[in-house]
């Protein structure tokens, strides 16, 4: 069993790491370790309009088409914030399924794993969708998985209108920690950088 985990730690830190890109994915990863890479601060309000205020251990970033990627990078616990927006979709038209597919539509283009047939998925079933009664935002919280592979883990996603015109700014945590039981303070500790976004 230990090994297995000493596996699965090394193919996450390689897919989180940038390093293997395939044909068609537009990244940029970048670990972030001294004062003239541009922040990820700076990112997310030239991509997204947006500010957040990220845990200081969010070391690494890596950036596509309306798609950036934060992360710890952490070997046990992946913490991860992926935002992106998506034109022409009506906040009211966002059912669960709807939500799923466009999700994983957009994970299939921006999150693969060693090789093109891993990607990130959804799984419909588990997913759970919430209207915040005080402002147009939804809440979505399920479970995904690496297609292919064996990882996965929790999600949660705020979907608020963008402050850039009529686009949908999704931003998720994704958590991946297959060695702790009870996940429930972590997602909340991310549910909490969601709820940051201004």
């Amino acid at each position: 069993m230990k090994n297995s985990w000493v596996g699965w730690s090394v193919i996450i830190l390689v897919f989180l790491s940038g390093c293997t890109n395939t044909l068609g994915q537009d990244f940029t990863h970048v670990t972030i370790n001294h004062k003239n890479q541009r922040s990820p601060y700076d990112l997310l309000e030239k991509m997204f309009g947006v500010s957040v205020q990220l845990p200081t251990d969010f070391n690494s970033y890596k950036q596509g088409k309306h798609f950036l990627w934060l992360s710890n990078n952490d070997a046990e616990v992946v913490k991860s914030i992926a935002l992106y927006s998506v034109k022409g979709k009506a906040m009211s038209a966002l059912s669960v399924p709807s939500f799923c597919h466009l999700r994983d539509s957009v994970m299939y283009k921006n999150v693969r794993g060693i090789t093109d047939v891993i990607y990130m998925k959804t799984l419909q079933e588990s997913v759970r969708v919430k209207k915040s009664c005080t402002s147009p935002i939804f809440w979505y919280e399920g479970l995904w998985k690496m297609q292919n592979d064996a990882m996965g883990g929790d999600f949660i996603c705020r979907a608020i209108n963008h402050p850039f015109g009529h686009d949908i700014l999704f931003a998720e945590a994704i958590l991946y920690a297959p060695g702790i039981e009870n996940k429930t303070i972590l997602i909340r500790q991310l549910q909490a950088v969601l709820q940051s976004i201004k």
